[in-house]
């Protein structure tokens, strides 16, 4: 070309290097998507965060199936209570009204039920109590997964974003990757 021509095509890769003022030595001697190993390492941690998300998934279900016995329990419990209280407070009522002979009937009535230990009712109490600690057992376990798969998910992004700023990146495949990833989120 001579020096008052105008070259009509120019690449586009020469116009970019120009504009943005880039290095044309890394531009050459780039690879061209030559990075198969880091995307077999995101892809296997990948697969690790969606098996941790299963198992948090899996330990937020114990943990909804141990609440809901939770719930039964406290409501046998409360039945329980009901029922032994409204024995008492019948015996009491009868035993202040009516004859002589119903009032020391209903009397001796109320001092049974007092003195004896209602076993329903202490049956109630405990599996009470067993629900509340597998509850609680099962929540905290089901915490920790879930910070377990956060960690996971987290480390797993910061590999990602090291990998695209890499030069030579497989865009395709990182672009997989992440949505996997997000998808999982």
């Amino acid at each position: 070309i001579g020096e008052t021509e105008r070259p009509k095509t120019v690449p586009l890769t020469h116009y970019l290097v120009f504009r943005y003022g880039y290095d044309w030595h890394i531009l050459v001697n780039a690879t061209q998507g030559d990075n198969q190993e880091e995307l077999q390492k995101a892809q296997k941690m990948l697969d690790e965060v969606n098996k941790a998300l299963k198992n948090a998934e899996e330990a937020a279900k114990n943990a909804r199936i141990a609440e809901n016995e939770l719930q039964a329990a406290l409501k046998a419990l409360h039945k329980e209570e009901e029922e032994y209280n409204g024995k008492i407070a019948d015996a009491q009522k009868r035993s202040e009204s009516g004859g002589v002979v119903s009032r020391n009937k209903a009397k001796a009535e109320l001092a049974q039920l007092q003195a004896e230990d209602p076993l329903p009712l202490r049956r109630a109490k405990i599996t009470t109590e067993a629900a509340v600690k597998k509850a609680e057992k099962t929540k905290i376990a089901a915490e920790q997964t879930l910070t377990v798969v956060k960690e996971k998910v987290k480390e797993a992004e910061d590999y990602l974003q090291q990998v695209k700023s890499q030069c030579g990146s497989a865009a395709g495949g990182i672009w997989w990757i992440e949505r996997e990833l997000h998808e999982a989120k």
